[in-house]
């Protein structure tokens, strides 16, 4: 087997994985920022929430959502 191949199959599986693990990677960073957001949503006092349409329960309730859980278009973001 000659060099050029050899360096051409060590080189497959990294060029493979680094794509999904780089998806991976900003899927969590997007999840993990809307997580922050919910938080953030949480501690507005009434007049805040009024203002962004939302009751005290609804602010609550986003709240507690689970991280993994967004919206589709967040994907896209």
């Amino acid at each position: 087997m000659s060099n050029t191949t050899f360096a051409s199959l060590q080189a497959w599986p990294a060029a493979h994985i680094a794509a999904p693990l780089g998806r991976m990677k900003r899927r969590v960073e997007i999840a993990l920022r809307v997580r922050q957001e919910r938080s953030e949503l949480k501690e507005l006092d009434a007049r805040a929430l009024e203002d962004l349409g939302f009751s005290r329960s609804e602010a609550n309730s986003e709240a507690s959502r689970p991280f993994w859980d967004l919206p589709p278009d967040r994907w896209r973001a």
